[in-house]
């Protein structure tokens, strides 16, 4: 085993914590480029200490809400009416039955796909609405009028 001279540890010591110092501030500058958030590791990514690995893009949701409330021609809730949603790819419905208020949601909508939407009671039905895949906003109100 070799001694080392103060002047070769010290040399040593310094370096170590050069290495650290890099280390953090590139650790520090990919969080501050994804807006002061961690950046999301890159699918495939094994995670850890994977330098260039992180991506710090901000990806959409591709997952959407829709709510609204469903109404008589004169602006009343219509309780117990039922809301229909049907998948513009698959021609699969999805229904839900509305609250008190008259309400109604549905949670999860592929982005990529066009909807259309209409609620029926008491043998009447509202004309039918187009949820388009076009629109970008995350959350969706239509209110549907039973005429």
């Amino acid at each position: 085993m070799a001694i080392l001279s103060s002047s070769q540890r010290f040399r040593g010591a310094a370096f170590a914590v050069g290495v650290l110092v890099f280390l953090l501030c590139g650790a520090t500058a990919r969080a501050q480029g994804a807006g002061g958030r961690a950046a999301a590791p890159l699918a495939g990514s094994t995670g850890g200490l994977n330098l260039g690995s992180y991506d710090t893009k901000v990806r959409p949701t591709q997952l959407r809400v829709l709510t609204g409330q469903v109404v008589d021609k004169d602006g009343v809730a219509i309780k117990g009416a039922i809301v229909y949603l049907q998948n513009g790819k698959t021609s699969s419905i999805r229904s839900v039955t509305v609250d008190d208020k008259g309400k109604y949601r549905f949670m999860d909508l592929n982005r990529t796909i066009d909807y259309k939407l209409w609620a029926a009671a008491k043998d009447k039905k509202t004309p039918e609405k187009t949820i388009s895949s076009f629109e970008t906003r995350d959350e969706l109100q239509r209110d549907l009028k039973m005429e």
